[in-house]
């Protein structure tokens, strides 16, 4: 049986992090460029094959096996792609970026927000690049935890995985029915909470924006807005 909204005391708010608290692609092409550079260094047409990964990454950037897909469809052979994806990896991996910005007025509806619950960032991703992209991005401050899902497990432990809610209740020693979730993907951050019976807006913004919502999931066009709902309906 659904609870009312009356009915539900918000005690902590999960949000994701990419294309929920900052654009992704401002991350993803530095970078595709960083590993542009390494490609030139092994040989590789830079340009081509940069336009090529460009193109794989736009069908999803979390699908895995991004960088040996866009040598296979740059016309390289197996030998040549078992050759060189470990070091085009590398590049991939170890880029940090100098600077990544918020999208506008996230800052003030964190701090909004971090009056009244709190607040745990839930990622999924490599942890040294999760972390270094919210290091970067100066918002920590207004967070209780950091819990980077493939720090539990692996890719199989990411959102929509549940042993997240149960990690993120044992940091905080509150119910995962006091949770509720904010973040940009229906099947991630949408499917999580509906798993862990919980709340969740969907922050229509970023890569995935385009896929649809399941029917009755509330959607608002950003983070501030996302901030907005949950004070109005739940404080």
């Amino acid at each position: 049986m659904t609870r009312s909204t009356s009915e539900v005391d918000i005690r902590a708010v999960l949000i994701d992090l990419d294309d929920t608290l900052y654009p992704q692609s401002s991350f993803l092409e530095g970078a595709v460029l960083a590993v542009g550079g390494r490609a030139r260094e092994l040989g590789l047409d830079r340009d081509r094959f940069i336009e090529t990964f460009r193109s794989v990454l736009a069908r999803g950037s979390d699908t895995g096996h991004t960088i040996d897909t866009a040598l296979v469809e740059s016309g390289y052979d197996a030998d040549e792609v078992l050759r060189l994806t470990a070091p085009l990896v590398g590049a991939f991996l170890q880029y940090r970026p100098l600077s990544l910005e918020c999208y506008p007025r996230v800052r003030e509806s964190l701090e909004r927000l971090a009056q009244r619950a709190a607040l745990v960032c839930l990622t999924d991703g490599q942890p040294d690049l999760q972390r270094a992209k919210f290091s970067c991005l100066g918002v920590d401050t207004y967070f209780r935890a950091l819990v980077i899902t493939d720090e539990l497990g692996g890719r199989s432990l990411r959102k929509p995985a549940t042993a997240c809610l149960n990690r993120v209740s044992e940091i905080l020693s509150i119910p995962v029915r006091n949770f509720f979730v904010i973040g940009d993907r229906p099947d991630k951050d949408v499917a999580l909470a509906h798993f862990g019976g919980i709340g969740v807006v969907r922050v229509h913004q970023g890569e995935y924006r385009d896929k649809a919502s399941p029917q009755g999931v509330v959607t608002v066009d950003d983070f501030p807005s996302a901030v907005d709902y949950v004070i109005e309906t739940y404080f």
